[in-house]
């Protein structure tokens, strides 16, 4: 895992925002929440940086352990809360398929049998 300080990336390189975004393949916005810690770039696109060896990449540095523990998400309880719910309901939805799915082929792998006599109607 690494860590940039894609601003100064961008000027030590002498690029623009939307530069850099068509060389990652991504779109400006996206450079510009990096920018503002509202997204990361992905491992792979940082090594494409590193591999291209064409840039400065002197600011680019691998995150250390503290930096990764670091790097926490927190949520209110609320949130949280609600989140639990909708897993719990998708895991409940995941066992009633599987129980139907064992039903259905259950259900292939008989024979139907018809137990009792066969009438015959006499029509005169």
């Amino acid at each position: 895992m690494y860590k940039i300080d894609l601003q100064t990336f961008i000027k030590k390189n002498k690029l623009t925002q939307k530069g850099l975004a068509k060389i990652l393949g991504v779109g400006q916005p996206f450079i510009s929440q990096v920018i503002q810690g509202k997204s990361h770039l992905s491992t792979e696109k940082i090594e494409a940086l590193l591999m291209a060896g064409i840039y400065d990449t002197s600011m680019i540095v691998e995150a250390s352990a503290d930096d990764i523990a670091s790097d926490t998400v927190t949520m209110s309880r609320e949130v949280f809360n609600s989140i639990q719910q909708l897993v719990d309901t998708i895991n409940s939805q995941q066992r009633t398929i599987e129980s139907q799915q064992r039903m259905i082929e259950n259900s292939k792998g008989g024979s139907v049998q018809v137990e009792g006599d066969v009438a015959n109607a006499d029509v005169g």
